[in-house]
């Protein structure tokens, strides 16, 4: 079984060295996107386990979206929450990060102009440990 932890562990790795065929900012890009999805897959994994009732259930609401048409959250959206629902406040506080951070990795894997990408990164990288620190601490 993958262990999602080296995703993150990418991430740093990322974040650290020069790679001659790529460009730096193409690594702290990818860095943000594996730290996101090292806690986006451990979340959905805690998730799964803590209560599977509550994950079902999230997971097959219907929302509205934008334009007013019903539909299903992805598999994101199920994950991020059900952690905002919970009522210990470390797992409620991991998924507004976990939301945040996902905002972060959309950035930076669909849009052009970054500012402070290195700094970016690391941010995210931290953050994403603090998600994870969370969710281990129940």
């Amino acid at each position: 079984m993958f262990d999602w932890k080296e995703y993150l562990n990418l991430a740093e790795q990322l974040t650290r060295v020069t790679i001659d065929t790529v460009s730096d900012e193409a690594c702290l890009r990818t860095a943000v996107s594996r730290a996101y999805y090292a806690a986006f897959h451990i979340a959905n994994d805690f998730a799964k386990n803590k209560d599977e009732n509550l994950f079902k259930q999230v997971k097959n609401e219907t929302v509205i979206d934008k334009k007013g048409n019903p539909r299903r959250r992805g598999d994101h959206e199920v994950v991020i929450e059900f952690l905002m629902r919970n009522s210990d406040n470390n797992i409620m506080e991991a998924g507004v990060k976990l939301e945040g951070l996902k905002k972060e990795r959309v950035r930076c894997d669909y849009y052009d102009n970054i500012k402070n990408i290195f700094a970016l990164a690391q941010k995210v990288i931290l953050e994403t440990k603090d998600v994870l620190d969370k969710i281990s601490s129940i």
